[in-house]
């Protein structure tokens, strides 16, 4: 199982970080789920998370319910997330889809997911990746 980091930040509409809100993830796919509260300063962080698509819903007293789909957990990442709350009453719901693309601000690395094609595919000086795995290429 592979695993990374999920962390954010919580704050208002403001911009005020919002201590000790109550952060919960559930991965999409396997319904795992995880919960912390963030911290003095607004920030929340998932460790040994499993890689995939996950839900993250954010609660705290005075604001709506913040529901943010679609975050992605992926190898070599650390997936970063800002939540902003907006006042209101806790059964009030916003939700968020996030769908655009993954970006690695915390460090400078780069990385990806790559099929099984795209390493049979890979150029060696041997001939390819082929030679190892015989059985399988055509």
């Amino acid at each position: 199982m592979c695993i990374r980091d999920s962390a954010g930040v919580v704050s208002d509409t403001t911009g005020a970080v919002i201590a000790g809100a109550k952060v919960d993830i559930v991965n999409m796919s396997t319904a795992a789920a995880y919960n912390t509260k963030t911290t003095s300063v607004g920030v929340f962080r998932f460790e040994d998370v499993a890689l995939g698509e996950y839900t993250i819903t954010v609660t705290s007293p005075g604001f709506k319910t913040a529901l943010t789909k679609g975050v992605l957990v992926q190898i070599g990442t650390v997936s970063s997330i800002t939540i902003t709350l907006q006042t209101g009453a806790a059964s009030e719901q916003v939700t968020v889809n996030s769908e655009g693309p993954t970006i690695e601000t915390d460090s400078s690395d780069i990385g990806g997911v790559i099929s099984e094609k795209q390493i049979v595919d890979l150029p060696l000086a041997l001939g390819g990746v082929c030679l190892l795995y015989t059985s399988r290429c055509v």
